[in-house]
């Protein structure tokens, strides 16, 4: 299914088929962030059917009717798209065509150097299918408090479990320290403890 041929009802009509996901919602012309995110949700209209959007098409980059950009400028522009995946997480979905009609496009080594550096962050290459399977998992995710503890907060978490798609991740934000000197800013760089959670976890963070 092409977002192009998209309208109102088109998720309820995907869904009443049978369908598990669409991943389509982008741009033609440019890229970036139609649905204003990079994670995975559920599209109005849809009680089951969720949406991968797609963030970087080839053509959008380099056609002459679109960005136009040199290798130099799409390599920025994709860079940027990267950083900010590693930095708040989420996924970004790229809509590459190996092949044409006539001419070939003949842009494969920039999409080579573009996994090449996905691949040394560390990046997970699922399928599409793969990609919402994961998201689906998260998101029937469970958090909750339990009775109140003296100078702790217990949180227990659950999920189902799966082997093969990475771990959710139960991360616990520290605060900044504050510093008692007058006039000088609160510092210390906030940090975190992450916690894989895998089924049944039960967490004791103290406060």
């Amino acid at each position: 299914m092409h977002w192009l041929y998209f309208g109102i009802d088109s998720p309820a009509a995907l869904e009443a088929a049978g369908y598990a996901y669409d991943s389509t919602s982008g741009y033609n012309a440019t890229v970036g962030y139609r649905a204003g995110t990079a994670q995975v949700f559920r599209p109005l209209g849809s009680r089951h059917l969720l949406e991968l959007p797609l963030h970087i098409m080839d053509t959008a980059l380099f056609y002459r009717s679109y960005l136009h950009l040199r290798p130099a400028d799409a390599r920025k522009t994709v860079d940027a798209m990267i950083d900010h995946a590693e930095r708040l997480g989420g996924a970004l979905t790229v809509n590459w065509h190996d092949r044409s009609i006539a001419p070939e496009r003949l842009w494969e080594e920039f999409h080579l150097e573009t996994l090449r550096r996905l691949k040394a962050k560390g990046a997970w290459f699922p399928t599409a299918a793969e990609a919402v399977a994961w998201f689906r998992k998260r998101r029937a995710a469970q958090l909750e408090s339990s009775e109140p503890v003296p100078g702790k907060l217990v949180v227990r978490a659950q999920a189902q479990s799966s082997g093969k798609s990475p771990p959710l991740i139960v991360r616990i934000h520290r605060p900044r320290q504050p510093d008692t000197t007058p006039g000088v800013p609160r510092g210390g760089a906030p940090g975190y403890l992450d916690v894989q959670l895998d089924q049944n976890l039960t967490i004791s963070i103290d406060l």
